[in-house]
């Protein structure tokens, strides 16, 4: 897991999202409908981190990230210029806010 997700190119734009997108996904056992509906509002990075995941059937869990992947949100976050609480965590295009 760890070559899958240390592949990207952690220099580019692209590359630092597939990373925190792939270790979050692997850390939480998000399916991927969960990890496209993740907002930046689902995600607590201070105090005690936890990713908020709404699942099938309207049934939502929170599970807490591993250090290492609270760390590339964090750096994922920071890159992105602090966006707002409704903005998708792993969009697919460079937008600010």
């Amino acid at each position: 897991m760890r070559t899958i997700i240390e592949a990207p190119d952690a220099k580019t734009w692209a590359g630092q999202r597939d990373r925190a997108m792939f270790s979050t996904l692997y850390n939480t056992g998000a399916r991927v409908s969960e990890m496209i509906a993740m907002r930046w509002g689902d995600v607590v990075l201070e105090g005690q981190p936890a990713v908020h995941l709404h699942g099938k059937g309207r049934k939502d869990r929170s599970v807490p990230p591993w250090r290492t992947t609270a760390a590339l949100l964090r750096s994922w976050r920071r890159r992105l210029g602090e966006p707002r609480p409704m903005r998708c965590c792993f969009r697919t295009a460079a937008v600010t806010g």
